[in-house]
């Protein structure tokens, strides 16, 4: 006795398609006994004959729905007639068979799910790589492109602080430098922002002393919260000073914008700062920064609490009117502080201040390390100095020239990184000033080949400083790859771009 099972698909289905597409047709058990004589095998007969094949019954296979999902067929090579017992077997056998082919028709089916799910996530990381890629290629050129004329704004500034001027002239000269200061603030945190999102933004942890971290800040916020009438404290609490493992750029940056805010919307009364450091049992552990701010100004009410820290938000629209500012502050505060492991929290009364607190995790400086020397003040003279820089914009050039000759410094200006190239083997330089957007020849491409030409002709290195409108850290990270020794962003001011260029020679200015 031969069985075979068939599936529907493919099979002739009709009134007289033999016994299995006869039986799916009236989606009943079809029984030739004898297929010479059947009618139902008339267009089958010959295939039948060939194989030796006499009778044939035939069962619907069922779906758990109930559709059909193919039959069940038994031949036999003698015309017989089915027993109780074989329509019994028929039966049980066409169930098994339905549940086989079910189950392996849902397992094709999830298979098929699954593989166009993988291809749906697959396009859609694509689609995200690309886009993500698009954004930051965008957010570097603009950064560049608002940088580059910013640079000049800045660097200019500097510069007429050391002339003579009149008390007209310097009136106007710090409300440039206030302008330029705010513009210069707003790009930052743009890009901070977008570094954030694209995963791009990393911290920088070195040793820093406490106290002399916020000295700074808190004098200017001090002078600002004088210029507008109001009364400003700072608390140090007991034990909150030592040196520390942490990025403090980033926790200054911080502070500034909670200082910033305060006296932004404070008409009148106080700015309050306590600076708390939990002193714990063991020295060498890490401990707790608290930084509170408080202030006496117009506060928000319980509404605008659960979003204060969502982006381009402020309490109302009036705030923007009557204050100004992008909403963006409070939303880099909080995406810093997770960044750095800590947490920021917000407490309000309308009409009657506001209270900021910050809490961070500080690694305390076991081995007692300096600061990287570009954060000390460099007051030393350049001396004679022979710097090649390669600047394609005609202000940035001004402007490097114009930090650099009080100091001492001699200056050689070319265009582009092939002319630099070129300078650089026929001249004898101490320091190059590398920008690294140009035509003709990119910085980087410059870069490289004067670390080539020097490898070749066995000659000292010279130290590469690389200048740049270009703030991504992939940015940074190429420049230091192709053979310079320090990355700046511009906008340069007079005290970073000489603090930069000692620390490109090597020297531990005062």
């Amino acid at each position: 006795m031969g069985v075979t099972s068939q599936a529907i698909d493919g099979v002739p289905i009709g009134p007289s398609a033999g016994s299995c597409g006869t039986a799916m047709f009236h989606d009943r058990r079809i029984v030739v006994e004898d297929i010479q004589s059947d009618p139902l095998w008339a267009d089958y007969r010959d295939i039948a004959t060939a194989a030796g094949l006499r009778s044939c019954w035939s069962q619907p296979l069922h779906a758990a729905d109930g559709k059909v999902l193919g039959s069940f067929a038994i031949y036999q090579r003698r015309v017989a007639r089915p027993t109780p017992d074989d329509i019994g077997f028929i039966e049980a056998a066409a169930d098994l068979a339905a549940i086989a082919i079910e189950r392996k028709r849902h397992e094709d089916d999830v298979a098929l799910a699954q593989a166009q799910i993988r291809l749906a996530l697959e396009r859609e990381r694509d689609a995200a790589d690309a886009a993500n890629k698009a954004k930051s290629e965008f957010l570097a050129n603009v950064s560049h492109e608002l940088r580059t004329p910013l640079n000049g704004v800045v660097g200019l500034i500097d510069t007429l602080e050391r002339e003579a001027l009149t008390a007209a002239q310097q009136d106007i000269l710090d409300l440039i430098r206030q302008s330029g200061a705010t513009l210069e603030h707003l790009v930052a945190d743009l890009l901070d922002i977008s570094r954030i999102d694209a995963g791009q933004l990393s911290l920088q942890p070195h040793a820093f002393d406490l106290v002399e971290a916020f000295d700074g800040l808190l004098k200017i916020s001090h002078a600002q919260a004088q210029a507008k009438g109001l009364d400003f404290q700072v608390r140090y609490g007991p034990g909150a000073s030592g040196r520390f493992l942490a990025d403090s750029a980033r926790i200054r940056q911080v502070l500034g914008n909670l200082l910033d805010n305060a006296i932004k919307f404070t008409p009148q009364g106080r700015i309050d700062v306590a600076i708390d450091l939990n002193a714990g049992p063991d020295s060498s552990a890490s401990r707790d920064l608290t930084l509170r701010v408080s202030d006496t100004g117009i506060g928000f009410g319980p509404e605008t609490a659960a979003r204060i820290f969502d982006r381009f938000n402020q309490a109302d629209t009036t705030i923007t009117r009557r204050f100004g500012g992008t909403g963006l502050g409070l939303s880099l505060c909080k995406a810093l502080v997770e960044l750095m492991g800590g947490a920021i929290a917000a407490s309000s009364e309308s009409g009657r201040g506001s209270l900021f607190t910050v809490t961070l995790p500080l690694a305390p400086d076991q081995a007692g390390l300096a600061p990287p020397s570009g954060q000390r003040a460099a007051t030393n003279d350049l001396g004679s100095l022979r710097v090649l820089l390669a600047e394609d914009h005609p202000v940035n050039q001004r402007v490097v020239q114009l930090i650099l000759a009080p100091h001492g410094a001699d200056v050689v200006v070319v265009e582009n990184g092939a002319l630099a190239l070129e300078a650089f083997k026929s001249g004898q330089f101490d320091l190059v000033l590398m920008d690294l957007q140009m035509p003709v020849m990119d910085g980087l491409t410059a870069t490289r080949a004067i670390r080539a030409h020097e490898e070749a002709g066995d000659f000292a290195r010279t130290p590469i400083v690389a200048l740049s409108a270009s703030a991504m850290a992939s940015h940074q990270r190429e420049a230091l790859q192709a053979g310079a020794d320090l990355h700046l962003s511009k906008p340069i001011t007079a005290l970073g771009l000489v603090a930069g260029i000692h620390q490109a020679l090597g020297a531990r200015p005062a």
